[in-house]
């Protein structure tokens, strides 16, 4: 068996057939968009195990940074882990995590993210439970909003970089995002995903990302500079779906919402965000730290 990174471009005709053999639910046109349009993304990120010439397992090491209280750090995503059927329970891929760990100090990336369901499998690399949860929004009917919704449009993103900006910069985990990243973060978004605007007198002051009826949940950002803005969102999701309650995919701090008077918010402990501490420049807190825990904040349009 040989572990290594991917050597070109033309490898990916056969990582894509492996992934059509690992993910058997998910479109392989999810992947292709990703690798085509992610702008940080080389070859060598895509980390595998060839048994026989044959992509045997793989895992991808997402180049990305986030905000760290007004600070931008770098972070290495873990994600598209997979091993062939066939190929199961033989330890491929404890080994390419192994790998993964080491590649990820050898490109000197202080944490690394990811998103599971199998916590107990990444706690023997030392990754642990951030604290984070997923919400509950319900609103009463809003029919005296001064906002108008509408869907969004190629010539808001200046303006909807500037709200996020703002929004995110003093949490921990949002994705910083120039506007390449922005453009791909777009352009490999779901199929069904409803983008709406919120605007007063011309201005937009907020927007929301839903897709609808996925099972995770179907809020998966949002930003705004008026919380009224947000409400005159959710109001209009509220119609759009056909529900008055509303749960988040994206994971939030505990009570970010605290001083929301306009609907109400039930917080749901969430145990899939993980990190890896690989160096001391920066310290993420677990769920059973002593220490005071972060303000963590990770949106599901970003979710690798």
């Amino acid at each position: 068996m040989v572990v290594r990174g991917l050597n070109g471009e033309n490898e990916i005709k056969d990582l894509l057939g492996f992934y059509k053999k690992s993910f058997v639910k998910t479109p392989i046109s999810y992947f292709e968009k990703r690798i085509k349009n992610d702008p940080y993304l080389i070859p060598a990120d895509i980390r595998i195990a060839e048994i026989k010439g044959e992509i045997s397992s793989s895992i991808t090491v997402y180049r990305r940074k986030m905000w760290w209280k007004g600070e931008v750090i770098d972070f290495g995503g873990i994600g598209n882990v997979a091993t062939l059927p066939d190929k199961r329970g033989q330890g491929l891929s404890s080994q390419l995590m192994n790998d993964s760990v080491k590649y990820m100090k050898e490109l000197s990336l202080p944490i690394s993210i990811l998103f599971t369901g199998i916590n107990k499998f990444y706690e023997k690399f030392n990754y642990f439970v951030i604290p984070a949860y997923q919400l509950k929004l319900k609103i009463a009917d809003n029919n005296n909003s001064d906002f108008s919704v509408r869907e969004f449009r190629a010539e808001d993103i200046t303006r909807v970089m500037e709200i996020y900006y703002y929004f995110n910069k003093e949490l921990r985990g949002p994705v910083y995002r120039d506007a390449d990243y922005w453009k791909a973060n777009l352009e490999f978004r779901e199929e069904n995903e409803i983008f709406l605007i919120a605007e007063k007198n011309g201005i937009i002051k907020g927007y929301i990302r839903i897709v609808p009826e996925n099972e995770k949940g179907e809020i998966w950002e949002f930003a705004y500079s008026e919380i009224e803005a947000f409400v005159a969102l959710l109001d209009k999701c509220a119609k759009v779906l056909r529900k008055q309650e509303i749960k988040t995919a994206a994971l939030f701090p505990k009570d970010i919402f605290k001083d929301a008077a306009q609907f109400d918010v039930s917080y749901e402990p969430s145990a899939i965000a993980m990190a890896l501490n690989i160096n001391d420049d920066i310290i993420v807190t677990g769920q059973k730290s002593t220490q005071e825990p972060g303000i963590y904040c990770f949106w599901w349009t970003d979710n690798f």
